[in-house]
Order: structure tokens, then sequence, then C-alpha cells
């Protein structure tokens, strides 16, 4: 990548507290700087690392030439690594404020690794939620890394973009539609590189222990690969109006199969609510 195009990749201004609900409702993204500190910020980083070296049946590790390092990924993983539903607990309060519900549940984390070296890896504009098994608008994907992340290899965001209703979900590998048929009528996702003057797209540098926020059916992707490599977690939550719509395809929780075998996931908050350990 030339450094005249990183120069000009913009850096969103940092929402203040008093108005990131209306924002995250308003846009479907926000950043919230140092979320995740302290000892839970070491121990979330040590136990990224045991799982980078234990990947379970669920997840991919791909080394893609000329890269010299690997994309790795897993998902639900939370009751191996307990730390992961420890930093879900400590921010739900404020995902419950943020997307206007009671309760809070964890419907999915995933493991998201890039090693140093993977610099073409790059993720495609896309929305997660078609991909999913629910459907409801009180959803929010919080992604928190551990190391420094600058803002080419950050997540950005077409802000406003989620409240419309779903692109064609197509396949990263090879582009076909394995999830909703070509047949089903939904637009596809724009070519928003050929024209990002014309898309309101937010993005930020990220710390460690900032949490990059957006609702499920966001228009989300990251410029670039990772030089230097980047460790982040992915938790997705979801609120009181979602469901669990049965899909002819496997999804990353129906598959898993663990506690979120029927539409059961647990609950972070409200505290007495939370499912015991």
């Amino acid at each position: 990548m030339a450094a005249a195009e990183v120069a000009n990749l913009s850096v969103s201004p940092v929402c203040p507290p008093e108005k990131r609900v209306e924002t995250f409702q308003e846009e479907g993204c926000l950043i919230i700087r140092g979320m995740v500190q302290g000892d839970l910020l070491e121990r979330l980083r040590k136990e990224i690392d045991r799982h980078v070296e234990d990947i379970s049946p669920l997840g991919d590790v791909v080394h893609r030439p000329p890269d010299a390092g690997r994309f790795i990924q897993d998902y639900c993983s939370y009751s191996r690594f307990p730390v992961y539903r420890e930093v879900g607990r400590l921010v739900a309060p404020a995902m419950a404020e943020l997307m206007g519900s009671r309760t809070v549940r964890l419907y999915q984390d995933q493991l998201l690794v890039k090693e140093a070296g993977t610099g073409s890896w790059k993720t495609h504009w896309h929305a997660d939620q078609p991909y999913f098994d629910i459907d409801g608008k009180q959803t929010i994907s919080i992604w928190i890394p551990v190391d420094d992340v600058p803002r080419e290899s950050s997540l950005e965001f077409v802000a406003k973009s989620h409240s419309r209703p779903y692109y064609l979900p197509r396949s990263f590998v090879d582009g076909k539609a394995k999830w909703f048929p070509e047949s089903a009528g939904l637009e596809e996702v724009p070519d928003i590189e050929r024209d990002r003057a014309a898309f309101p797209i937010r993005g930020w540098d990220a710390r460690p222990g900032d949490a990059l926020l957006h609702n499920f059916n966001c228009l989300h992707g990251s410029y670039a690969g990772s030089v230097s490599g980047r460790r982040v977690l992915s938790l997705r939550l979801i609120g009181d109006d979602v469901e669990v719509k049965k899909r002819e395809w496997r999804t990353p929780t129906s598959f898993a199969n663990n506690d979120n075998e029927g539409g059961r996931f647990p609950v972070l908050w409200p505290p007495e609510e939370a499912d015991a350990e």
C-alpha cells in the first residue's frame, strides 16, 4: 500500500460519552477508548495467546503466500477461555444502554488474529447479520485488540448502513452466495472502494483495550492487512428483540453445539439474571 493512500485515511472523531447512545443508534458504529484495562487486559492478552495454540475444530489457520504470517480465527470458545465471558460481563451494562435493551446475552465470541506479515490480508466490506441465525435490531459487536492497531489495519465502517435491508452475503473465498440464494432479491454490497468519498466511512486507530463497536448489520471491513500483527477478541452481543431464525445453512453458533443450542444464549446482564460459569 502506498504511503499516500494511508495518509488519506481519515481518523474519525471520538464520540463523547454523553453522545454515545444517540450516535450508536443513528450511525451503528463508534469507538470507546480504554474499555478493558489493567489486570483484565493482561489476562485477556495471555488467554488469546493460549487460544492461538489450541484452536478448536470450528476454527481456521490460513497461510496465504506471499504473506509471511497466518490468519487465525476461532468461534464459541468462552467455555474453554473464561476470561472472554469476564470481558463480556464488564462491558455488558454499557452495551445494554447503547442497544436500548434490558438484557444482554452472548451470541458468539470470535478470536481474530492476523500475525505479523499479513499485509495483503484485508477484510472485504460486509455485514455480519445475514450470515447468522438470528434476526433483530438490538445487536452489537465489540472488537477489542490487545495490540496497537494503526488506522489502515483497524476496522472501518459505513455509518448508517445498519438501518437498511440485508445485503446479499457472499463467501470471502470464492464470492459465491452460499447463504441466501441469488434469487432472494437482496442487493449486492456496493463497490465502496471505487468511490470511498461517496460513503460516510468511520474509522479509528485502536490501542490495547479499546472497543470498536458496531451493529451486526453495519457494513465494515479493514483497508489493509497487518504488517506488525494484531490480536483481537470479538464479542457479539444480543438484546431483548433478537429471535432465533432457523437457517438452511451452517452458522457459527448452530454448528458449535454448546450452550447456544436451541436458542439459549448466556445472559451477561443484568447480574441477577446472569448465567453461572
